[in-house]
Parts: structure tokens; C-alpha cells; sequence
């Protein structure tokens, strides 16, 4: 699950698992070739993604939970 939400996304999960599970929803439907993109490559092919990088791509699901 989210480890460590920012301050904004915090407040809109409030501690409900539905609306962690909302959140979670949201990041899966990212594309994936967005995230590899966004993320570094390293050998074998496996690529990380830094909370930072995960930041810069875009998720207009996840900017539009109220």
C-alpha cells in the first residue's frame, strides 16, 4: 500500500481503507510505458521508480479524487 502519502494525499485518505484503495486503483491505470519512462532502468531490465519520479508522471485520476 502507500507507505508515506504527502500531506494533501494524506488528508484525502484519512485513514479509510476505501479511500487508500481509491488511490491504489488510480496508480495502477497509469500506463506502464509512463512509468518505465519516468523511472531508471537497470540491468535484467528491472526499473525503479523514486517517489520523486513517480511525481512528474502524469495521473489525471488521481488529481481529480475529491
Amino acid at each position: 500500500m502507500l507507505l508515506y502519502p504527502r500531506a494533501a494525499l494524506a488528508r484525502f485518505i484519512d485513514g479509510q481503507s476505501s479511500r487508500a484503495r481509491c488511490v491504489w486503483q488510480q496508480l495502477q491505470r497509469i500506463r506502464p510505458e509512463l512509468i518505465t519512462a519516468g523511472g531508471r532502468t537497470y540491468g535484467g531490465g528491472i526499473v525503479k521508480l523514486e517517489p520523486k519520479e513517480l511525481a512528474g508522471i502524469p495521473s489525471p485520476g488521481l488529481a481529480g479524487l475529491r
